[in-house]
């Protein structure tokens, strides 16, 4: 797997990336994953991520609310998309935009974004974002 931080992504935010994909394997996995740092995001988000089995492209904020995040929320965001992008490369989640129907672990599933926290995706990426983080903070 080939990870492509963005030039401007602080080196902290870095050599997370990196411990963080080898925490969930993705280093091991074929594809690409594109992780790009922007000032903030549409709808005021931590972050956003896409995907397929090939290439997952991941935006990481800097702000919210015109608020700088602090360390330890864009580490915990950061760590929240790569595990997203775990699941799509793997294929544990597949997901198509145009009709907001997707499958998790092989079964068709209705994405409603009304309900995205109790999403099962989004509750495993909670998990691991909180894993992932202790575990930086531990080695």
């Amino acid at each position: 797997m080939q990870l492509y931080p963005s030039s401007n992504m602080p080196k902290f935010l870095e050599d997370f990336a990196y411990f963080a994909s080898v925490y969930l394997g993705i280093d091991k996995l074929r594809g690409e994953v594109s992780i790009s740092y922007r000032p903030r995001l549409e709808e005021e988000s931590y972050g956003l991520c896409w995907g397929d089995r090939r290439e997952v492209e991941i935006h990481l904020a800097h702000t919210q609310w015109g608020e700088v995040l602090s360390k330890e929320e864009r580490m915990k965001s950061l760590a929240h998309e790569l595990a997203h992008a775990w699941q799509y490369l793997t294929g544990r989640l597949v997901a198509d935009p145009d009709r907001f129907i997707g499958k998790w672990k092989g079964e068709s599933m209705e994405y409603d974004p009304n309900k995205e926290a109790s999403m099962p995706w989004e509750q495993e990426a909670r998990e691991y974002e909180e894993d992932i983080y202790r575990a930086y903070l531990n080695k």
